[in-house]
């Protein structure tokens, strides 16, 4: 591997991907080195501040470092807030250690949360020290217009709990087109509309839709999405706070087995400013229990959506490592057939065989089916996984290891 001629402190050029893309590290090395080889540059700016309304739909949009990003909405006036440009590149430019100059003033509430947000950054992924934003100027605590409460809804597992189950009393529930669909899929974006509109009526909740290009920008393009969601979930929360008050993030994972992600109880109310608050839900129930509570609900075996992978518009894939993980559990509550979410399935052990690794933060999980699991043939499938998961990360690890030294 080839040393990076912008390397600091012995790091080294990152690996490739499929077609030879350059792909950020997965570990505590060598963000600073990838960010700057692919930015080109490590100072930004957001400038041209803008909002209106056009043909029904509010829109607000900025420039962050020359390129426009935007949010739009059909169903509620968007705010112009200044954070809503700022928040999702928070982690990015930790990580880059450029920064990132604002040509307006910010919420006083808003600026002091995010201050804090830098050391558990630096706790859990190795970024700079720090904080990289300069404002203009602050605003004082606004009181809150909105009073009404959303919670962010893809459909999946942890969505739905939150929904059926939760008791924060959200009245709407929030869809980002742009995050999990791309905005170059059209029809995928139009069969997860159907589906949240579908359930949000079934439940008596308002359906709230939000599009941004936000993940096309540079600082965000390529990176670990399970790392930089919060902070974009924390944009679009800004645009909303003329008409919502407070957001629900329903937890990836729970309290007796934490790990560091984007939208974790930690991070989450660190996003909040006086006009709008981000709440982390209740994280006490592992997600097999969620899956057990939710087994015997038919607006569930209809509407589950856990693949991001593109499958037409069926929603679920029944190949990748989120749709096989939940598949397992739902295998395991013994109501996998009653699921028509998913495509038929008939063997398991072998969808399995062709999965190459799963992520070492998933690894108990997986180590977890492997002792639960009584078919003999499913439970050596998921053992191989294990292995062949584990032998991967080590041979990554020392290939990033003797690239060090190397350098």
């Amino acid at each position: 591997m080839a040393n990076c001629p912008n390397a600091e402190g012995g790091h080294s050029c990152p690996p490739r991907g499929p077609g030879g893309q350059e792909r950020p590290p997965s570990g505590r090395f060598g963000w600073r080195c990838w960010f700057r080889r692919r930015s080109g540059q490590t100072t930004w700016r957001v400038t041209d501040l803008h909002s209106g309304t056009r043909d029904g739909v509010s829109s607000v949009s900025a420039k962050v470092g020359g390129r426009e990003v935007w949010y739009a909405s059909s169903d509620v006036e968007l705010c112009p807030a200044a954070e809503a440009f700022v928040a999702p590149f928070v982690l990015p430019l930790l990580a880059s250690g450029g920064r990132l100059i604002v040509d307006a003033d910010v919420d006083a509430v808003w600026l002091d949360n995010v201050r804090k947000l830098p050391m558990i950054f630096r706790h859990w992924w190795g970024v700079a020290d720090g904080f990289p934003i300069d404002v203009r100027g602050v605003l004082a605590g606004r009181t809150a217009s909105a009073s009404r409460t959303a919670q962010c809804f893809t459909a999946g597992v942890d969505s739905f709990y939150s929904a059926l189950h939760g008791r924060h009393g959200a009245d709407m529930l929030l869809y980002v087109a742009g995050f999990d669909v791309r905005l170059d899929e059209p029809r995928r974006l139009a069969a997860a509309q159907r589906t949240i509109e579908t359930v949000a009526r079934r439940l008596g909740k308002k359906a709230l839709f939000v599009t941004t290009n936000l993940r096309q920008h540079p600082l965000l393009r390529g990176l670990d999405w399970g790392r930089t969601h919060g902070g974009a979930l924390a944009g679009v929360l800004q645009t909303l706070r003329g008409a919502v008050a407070r957001l629900i993030v329903p937890p990836s994972w729970n309290y007796a087995h934490p790990a560091p992600w984007g939208t974790h109880w930690e991070t989450d109310p660190l996003w909040s400013s006086s006009a709008a608050v981000m709440e982390h839900d209740d994280a006490s129930v592992p997600r097999r229990d969620k899956i057990a509570a939710l087994a015997h609900e038919p607006l569930v075996q209809e509407h589950l959506r856990v693949c991001s992978k593109p499958a037409g518009v069926a929603g679920n894939c029944g190949r990748c490592e989120k749709c096989l993980r939940t598949m397992l559990n739902l295998h395991l509550a013994g109501v996998l057939p009653r699921f028509s979410a998913f495509p038929r399935r008939d063997d398991l052990p072998a969808a399995l065989d062709h999965l190459v690794r799963v992520r070492k933060v998933l690894l108990p999980i997986w180590q977890d089916f492997a002792n639960r699991v009584q078919d003999v043939k499913l439970r050596a499938a998921i053992e191989r996984l294990v292995q062949r998961s584990r032998l991967r990360r080590f041979w990554a690890q020392l290939a990033r290891w003797q690239s060090l030294i190397a350098s």
